[in-house]
Formats: structure tokens, sequence, C-alpha cells
């Protein structure tokens, strides 16, 4: 069973809609989840491959100044996409959600079943942390901060080893990179806007009624994600199989697309999506660009690497 059903409370129920089915609003919808999501959304493997690339230059510099690095294997990746991201889950409803195909790839599945190897410590502690630490951050006034949601501040080092290996991933001062990356307009704060839309927690709890009377327990379009993790754990352990698991995916989102249309909740998220990241793009332009510019210097880093 899947998390704890929404309520729709006493507000009026909301009005059917396939509106988001529309290919010009699903393609509106999609260029601004991967504006504000750049270059994730569209290069799945960009995260582990830019993590093991800044991994690797800060151990070479940290070597270069004497100081042992810690064991470390490259993380694995694929171009698969094992489960949707959430702005996907919620605003972007395939036929399925694509796991039964990424787990029919050879690759994903030998990926799931790998285990660490014996010779790596799992903790990857260098020799001298001390030493590792001063060497990777650098001294503390080598470092910028910024302010963040809930009243907070982030403190990020922008000299030592991090420093370097930044301006080798993005061709630009470390500073000028974490002042871009914190400035940019992102999908994280976007989607908590629109979630908290009162429209949509209102269309929200008549799907998840909808979908209760289906037989499926979910609050929200992601406790859809512990049906998805149930379906890879059976199939790593050996208990399901991928055909299987294409027959559950395809049932379930049959029931999610015929309640986001009955409950509205399609249409009402997309919609809402498209105000809230018009609002936070707008004016951003010249920022927007300039990071931009910093992803691909980082891509053309990774395809040279």
């Amino acid at each position: 069973m899947l998390g704890v059903l929404g309520s729709a409370g006493c507000s009026p129920a909301p009005e059917p809609s396939e509106r988001y089915l529309d290919p010009d609003l699903r393609s509106e919808v999609l260029a601004r989840v991967q504006a504000l999501n750049f270059p994730f959304d569209s290069d799945p493997a960009y995260a582990v491959r830019i993590a093991n690339l800044q991994t690797r230059l800060i151990n070479e510099c940290v070597s270069r100044h004497g100081v042992v690095p810690p064991r470390t294997q490259e993380l694995p990746y694929t171009t698969e996409v094992l489960t949707p991201s959430e702005p996907r889950l919620w605003l972007l409803p395939e036929e399925d959600y694509g796991v039964a195909s990424a787990l029919s790839d050879p690759e994903v599945l030998a990926a799931l079943l790998r285990a660490p190897s014996a010779d790596v410590p799992p903790d990857g502690m260098p020799p001298d942390p001390e030493a590792y630490d001063r060497a990777v951050y650098g001294p503390d006034d080598e470092r910028i901060s910024f302010p963040i949601p809930g009243g907070g501040t982030a403190s990020v080092p922008v000299g030592g080893c991090f420093g370097e290996a930044t301006e080798a991933m993005y061709g630009v001062p470390a500073a000028d990179y974490e002042r871009a990356y914190y400035a940019i307009p992102n999908i994280r704060d976007v989607m908590t806007d629109v979630l908290a839309d009162e429209r949509v927690r209102r269309s929200v709890g008549a799907w998840a009624s909808c979908m209760g009377e289906q037989g499926v327990r979910a609050s929200g379009p992601a406790d859809l994600y512990e049906a998805m993790s149930r379906w890879v754990e059976g199939v790593v352990e050996g208990s399901v199989r991928v055909a299987h698991v294409e027959e559950l995916e395809h049932e379930l989102a049959r029931h999610d697309r015929a309640c986001r249309t009955e409950s509205g909740l399609g249409t009402e998220v997309a919609e809402v999506f498209l105000e809230s990241a018009r609002a936070a793009l707008e004016g951003s332009e010249g920022v927007v660009l300039e990071y931009r510019a910093m992803i691909e210097h980082a891509q053309s880093v990774l395809g040279s690497a």
C-alpha cells in the first residue's frame, strides 16, 4: 500500500480535464522543466559523471600537495533512467514510468547488482583526514556565503583543491560558478511553490480519492515511488520478473492517468507550473545564460576526459 490518502476537504470538486495531454502544452512544460533543471533532466548521466570528474580532479590536486587521498571507485552510470524524476512524475505522465524498460537493459541491471570492491574501504577515509580536508577546502577565508530558503546560510569553499577542481570543470573562477549556481532559478523551488498552491492541493486530494477507489493508497504522485522501489528490489532479488513489472507498471500508470483526468490534477498542476516557471525565469536570462555556458564547458571537459 502506498502512503496515506489525501483529502479534498470542503473545496469545490475540481473539474475533469484532458488538456494536460495536449502536445503543445506538454512541449512547453518539458521545455520549462529542462530550463529549470539544466542539464540534469536532458542529460541523466551528467550528475554521476561530473561527480566522478570532481573526485578525480580533487584527488589529483591533493596528491600534488603531498597528501594521500582516499581510495575511491568511480560511481557507475548509465544513460537509462530507472524512475522518472519527481518533476516529470508530477508534470509529464506517460503510459508507463520507464522502470521495466530500464530494467531490461543489462547495464542497468548489472549496476544494480554490482557490489563494492572488497579492497576499497567502504568509508573511503584518507590516511590523514585533517591534512586532506585542509588541502581540499583551503583556508577558512577562501569561502563565500549565500542566504538559503528558511533563513539559513550556505558557506561554500572556493579555494583549495575544491576551488581548483571547480575552475577546471566550469572554466571560470570557483566564486563565479558558485554565485551563478545559487542565483539561477531552479526546479526545486518552483515545484515547492506549485505544490503549495491551493488549486493544486485541491486537485491532489481528488486524485488521491480516485486512486483509492482503484485500490491504490497514495497522498500524491510522489508516493508512487514506493511501488517502483518494490519492483526494482524484486527484480534485483530475483523474486519478480521484468515482464511482471511491465504489467504492474502499465496498470498503475493507467489508473494514474485516469485519475489525473477525472480530478483535473494533470491540467491544474501543469498550468500552475507554467505560471510559476515563467515568473521564476523572468528577469533571470543573464545569469541563466552564464550558468548554461559554464555547464556546457563542463560537458566539453567530460567529453574529452
